[in-house]
């Protein structure tokens, strides 16, 4: 059996709620709670973001009722006829750390064209507050789950129209929306990724 050190336990419960990361100040998540309202999404904000050594990491953006977010990377997984788009911006003040995933999936890939994104596409944000070390660590895990799911929220992206505009020299290009009939401030649109494809 597994013995974990109190506080080791605590950012595994914080990998756990926000999703699969290198460690414990950066992560996603595949949670989902309350729908995001325009403003929640408009959150974050960046240009799109290189590594050390110069790697074009990808973007993506979308705006919903005017308001735009933008990731800072961006991949393309293709597995037999499936492509899925990853995008995500995380954010820390203080203790407190923010993580936006969208995540766009297709079936029946076969390059450049137009498609419609499946039911688990999505928009995610969860948030959680790390907790101090040397605190009571089933309580604080507990904390964690309870607060990444009470302040989660999402945007569903299924049946969103997704055109594929470019695959090309490692990387996927392309744009999406999603029209909702009586919702203006539910519809997404201007949505464009340059997505890194990924083994």
């Amino acid at each position: 059996m597994l013995a974990f050190q109190p506080f080791r336990l605590i950012c595994l419960v914080a990998l756990f709620a926000l999703g699969s990361v290198s460690g414990c100040s950066d992560g996603a998540s595949d949670t989902a709670g309350k729908s995001s309202s325009p403003e929640q999404v408009g959150e974050a904000k960046s240009e799109p973001r290189r590594s050390r050594s110069g790697e074009d990491r990808g973007n993506a953006q979308f705006s919903v009722a005017g308001t735009t977010w933008n990731g800072e990377r961006a991949s393309a997984r293709l597995k037999g006829d499936s492509l899925s788009i990853s995008a995500s911006h995380t954010t820390r003040d203080g203790d407190r750390m923010k993580r936006d995933s969208l995540s766009l999936n297709i079936k029946g890939f076969k390059g450049p064209g137009a498609y419609t994104a499946d039911m688990m596409s999505m928009f995610v944000r969860v948030s959680i507050t790390m907790p101090k070390e040397g605190g009571d660590a089933q309580a604080d895990a507990t904390k964690l789950l309870t607060d990444a799911i009470g302040d989660s929220s999402n945007i569903r992206l299924a049946n969103a129209k997704v055109e594929i505009t470019s695959v090309s020299d490692g990387y996927i290009d392309g744009r999406f929306s999603l029209d909702m009939p009586g919702m203006p401030d539910k519809s997404v649109t201007d949505g464009e990724f340059h997505a890194r494809v990924r083994e």
